[in-house]
């Protein structure tokens, strides 16, 4: 091998392991971005798929679905109707704790719609608004399971209707609290 071919040979080994250490390096700032956006979420999600690159997958394809939405800010008066409405709810929950967390729940419903989110089944409610508001999605998971529970053989107790209503009060919020551009609703924001 002459040295002409040695040197191009060289060159294109540097260049091979440049390339491959750019993109493992944009892989990992990915992913570490991704992190801090999703935080708890981001750990679950790469939990229920058993691997780092299929949750981030996933991640990203709810990020492509929530950017179609058209999200819009509340009126003065919805908000202030919806302030209202919570306020009832709460007080409600002293003599009818299992009513305060199924309407809590209509209101948190009546709130995503109105923010211009899509009518969807609770998972897929649950994944678009984790994009915008990851760190309140589990709280909101929890109320949900809470809530499926209120009746039935194994019936939530007030203390689990407690914790429900808790974390129903804290999506609505920040639905409420948020302007049409959610996305500094992030998970170190709220940590």
């Amino acid at each position: 091998m002459d040295q002409n071919t040695q040197v191009a040979v060289i060159v294109v080994l540097v260049a091979a392991v440049a390339a491959v250490a750019t993109w493992y390096l944009l892989r990992t700032r990915q992913r570490q971005a991704l992190v801090r956006k999703y935080g708890p979420e981001y750990r679950r999600i790469v939990h229920e798929e058993g691997d780092p690159r299929k949750a981030e997958k996933e991640l990203e394809a709810r990020e492509r679905r929530v950017k179609r939405f058209e999200l819009r800010d509340l009126a003065a008066e919805q908000r202030e109707r919806y302030l209202e409405e919570w306020n009832r709810i709460q007080a409600l929950f002293v003599d009818q704790p299992a009513r305060a967390v199924e309407d809590a729940h209509a209101l948190l419903m009546a709130v995503v719609r109105d923010r211009g989110y899509p009518d969807a089944d609770l998972e897929q409610r649950q994944r678009d608004l984790s994009v915008h508001y990851p760190h309140l999605v589990e709280p909101y998971r929890e109320a949900c399971q809470i809530a499926e529970r209120r009746d039935g053989p194994a019936a939530a107790s007030t203390e689990d209707l407690r914790r429900a209503t808790i974390s129903y009060r804290s999506l609505p919020n920040a639905l409420l609290d948020s302007d049409t551009n959610p996305r500094t609703n992030r998970y170190e924001a709220a940590s």
